[in-house]
């Protein structure tokens, strides 16, 4: 057999490594999810729905704009939209929902609207937060005596809630601190200053202290910094997880921007498991919505005119999710939007999402996963 020419074998070995490069773009390249967009259709009476939330079993939480007064309502894809009567403390009110959890518990804020004529010179038009069950209705929670304004942040299964205060220090300074409720027992102050960035079913907190500029995880049994990446390198918190891990969006302190980088940050191990988020670069690219399991986010193409037709750019877009440990996919079968960062957005761990498109309310779910089971 005749010995086969240095220059045949190079091209051979070329033809492989061209064979290999293509093999590996295939398999990091995203791959699609087909999803079913369903509507949520608005009842008679009302002009339109804010304010989508979903739990983890497909409940979605939102208002209903009506000619008097905002209404609240529970949707599910087998037994449709449930309205939630606003008598009481909340007839009359203009209402905002914080947070849905699973065992179908709203928790949020009411006022009078600011040209109403029951507000008083000189009065907060905010009026207070209220909390929801679906066995014992609502209840007025009342304010945190003694702030200049407060907002609740977020409601876990266990029915407590995590909020945030501005107060007046001696030195006249005013302070965001955060507070803790329960249905047991009210508001209590942990004595932690900052903003609250995260709650879990443990009742840890993550908190944002603007004065040092950090982040720290908080329990009953104390609390931890939560250090940088590196000094090169910040972290904006996204979640917190029921085992006190933490998953973050990697910054750059130079103000680059590149494709969302996340961590997880372990309080026993530290910073582990880095990864990023998407193959190609894009023209721009954010996150629209996180929890511990699934982030979704878009990107921006921008495709110029080579015929001259446009002066500028024409941008597309593209929604993907990523479920933390797996792939990458994009979604199909989603309304066409324009910008994705303009809209509203949520989604559970589950990856049902919500949003609100052209006034018009819409629940997506992955067609391998219709149903949720409680």
């Amino acid at each position: 057999m005749m010995e086969m020419s240095k220059g045949r074998w190079a091209g051979i070995a070329a033809g492989i490594a061209v064979v290999a490069l293509c093999v590996w773009i295939w398999v990091q390249s995203p791959k699609s999810v087909a999803y079913e967009t369903v509507e949520i259709p608005l009842p008679k009476g009302f002009s339109g729905i804010e304010e989508l939330h979903i739990n983890d079993y497909g409940i979605v939480a939102g208002i209903l704009n009506g000619p008097e007064s905002d209404h609240l309502f529970l949707w599910d894809r087998e037994k449709g939209m449930t309205v939630l009567s606003a008598s009481g403390f909340l007839s009359g009110r203009m209402m905002a929902i914080t947070d849905v959890n699973n065992r179908d518990q709203l928790i949020g804020s009411f006022g009078l609207s600011n040209n109403d004529p029951n507000l008083q010179p000189g009065e907060s038009s905010h009026g207070g937060f209220f909390f929801y069950d679906p066995i014992t209705g609502f209840r007025d929670i009342g304010k945190i005596k003694g702030s200049r304004g407060s907002n609740v942040y977020a409601l876990n299964d266990r029915g407590q809630v995590v909020s945030e205060s501005l107060w007046s220090d001696v030195d006249g300074k005013l302070r965001w601190k955060i507070f803790l409720w329960s249905p047991e027992s009210g508001f209590w102050d942990p004595n932690l200053i900052g903003r609250p960035q995260g709650f879990n079913n443990a009742g840890q907190i993550i908190g944002w202290n603007q004065q040092h500029q950090s982040y720290f995880l908080w329990s009953l049994e104390g609390t931890t910094e939560i250090p940088k990446p590196s000094p090169q390198r910040s972290i904006r918190i996204g979640c917190l997880n029921d085992s006190g891990q933490i998953i973050g969006v990697v910054e750059e302190n130079n103000g680059n921007r590149d494709m969302p980088q996340m961590v997880l940050w372990d309080p026993r191990r530290g910073y582990h498991n880095a990864f990023t988020i998407g193959i190609h670069a894009s023209e721009d690219s954010a996150i629209l919505a996180m929890n511990d399991r699934k982030i979704l986010f878009y990107e921006e193409n921008q495709a110029f005119d080579w015929f001259g037709l446009r002066d500028q750019p024409v941008s597309s877009y593209r929604i993907l999710v990523y479920t933390v440990g797996e792939k990458l996919m994009i979604l199909k079968g989603i309304p066409k939007v324009g910008n994705p960062a303009a809209k509203s957005w949520n989604i559970n761990r589950e990856g049902w999402i919500v949003t609100i498109l052209n006034d018009h309310a819409y629940v997506m779910i992955p067609k391998d996963q219709r149903k949720t089971k409680k």
